[in-house]
């Protein structure tokens, strides 16, 4: 759940609704399609390779195998059904940050710090309006109709080694929310 908040940027209540169908592989990479974002805007979002391996663990653990991708398992290995709420998210991102010593942090402190490690690594604007599904205030957007997939797909992994690198405390950025408490003596 926190690699897709983080890796890709999504909102609670996109993971809420996202179900297994729409995790695809195209054109030799993963991406979510269909994903309903706010304004009940359609997009395809590319999925980094370590948060489709958290996502496979995930799976693996709870025994998904289609509907909703984030639901109850109740003791016993049994699934419930109906997925989870966007409180069960914000709880789950509380509690994992907890455990790593992160006071204050949201589930859409995962999106800031995602899109801000966009920009911060010389990607633009565009690319983080694009990736983060925010609407354009620009009508010439219209009129842009260049397939960004590939760009997406190289933007997405330069991110995503990034925050591996933020994630692991061995990159400091002071635009973004510190994924672990500092080490005295370190």
């Amino acid at each position: 759940m926190l690699g897709l908040l983080l890796g890709c940027g999504l909102r609670r209540s996109e993971v809420v609704g996202l179900n297994l169908d729409q995790l695809q592989s195209r054109a030799g990479r993963w991406v979510i399609v269909n994903l309903v974002g706010k304004g009940k805007r359609l997009r395809t979002i590319p999925v980094p390779s370590w948060s489709k391996e958290l996502l496979d663990a995930w799976l693996r653990h709870s025994g998904v195998s289609d509907g909703k991708v984030f639901r109850r398992v109740l003791k016993g290995g049994m699934l419930q059904g109906a997925g989870v709420t966007a409180n069960v998210v914000w709880y789950a991102v509380k509690r994992c940050a907890g455990q790593a010593g992160i006071n204050n942090l949201a589930p859409h402190d995962l999106r800031r710090t995602m899109g801000s490690t966009i920009t911060g690594r010389g990607h633009g604007r565009d690319a983080m309006d694009r990736i983060l599904n925010h609407r354009k205030k620009s009508v010439t957007d219209v009129y842009d109709r260049h397939d960004y997939a590939v760009a997406d797909k190289l933007i997405m992994e330069d991110v995503a080694a990034a925050l591996m690198r933020l994630v692991a405390g061995r990159e400091a950025d002071s635009n973004v929310t510190a994924l672990r408490s500092p080490v005295k003596g370190q």
